[in-house]
């Protein structure tokens, strides 16, 4: 991208966040106009990265499984920029049913997945009270299935390292108090 490049990205949320990261890491003029808002989506999502899970078409589920994939790479670009509160940690991800057989569908798709899906990690079957030993809230009677691979991410966090890592490779932010 030519030093000419410029852009102009609307938004106050990790969507916008982002693309105004990677624009400006290319090189790109950028200014980021924000509103009042700050993105009610990154605030309100759960910050749940285990998609591996979902019964989605592949195309859908491509999409979410790069996206869970790219972490890694972003979190490395984003410490190099001096970043590194980014809110992401993988901490794995549990999936509980009654009775155990429930599972078996789950079981059967996360195994059609992990070879084209290295990231997923570890995929282990964990037999009725596993679970609650893992997390003592849950029903003792609950079986699982643990996947090593699942992270969380607190959107906000996310959104805000990636607009100052922007910021500190030239981009401009201009908020507007009142939108609309």
């Amino acid at each position: 991208m030519g030093v000419s490049a410029r852009f102009i990205v609307v938004g106050g949320g990790v969507v916008a966040a982002s693309v105004a990261y990677h624009l400006a890491r290319r090189g790109a003029s950028v200014i980021i106009v924000e509103g009042g808002q700050r993105g009610a989506a990154t605030s309100a999502g759960a910050g749940i990265i285990c998609p591996w899970t979902a019964p989605l078409d592949d195309g859908w589920y491509r999409l979410c499984a790069e996206g869970a994939a790219y972490y890694p790479g972003l979190l490395a670009m984003l410490a190099e920029d001096g970043q590194t509160d980014s809110g992401y940690a993988r901490v794995g991800a549990l999936c509980v049913a009654s009775p155990a057989q429930a599972l078996r569908p789950l079981a059967a798709l996360l195994e059609s997945r992990r070879t084209s899906t290295p990231v997923m990690g570890e995929v282990t079957a964990l037999a009725p009270g596993e679970p609650a030993r893992m997390f003592p809230p849950l029903a003792a009677g609950l079986a699982g299935v643990w996947i090593g691979g699942g992270a969380r991410v607190d959107g906000r966090a996310i959104r805000d390292c990636l607009l100052r890592a922007a910021v500190a490779r030239a981009a401009v932010r201009a908020r507007n108090a009142s939108p609309g």
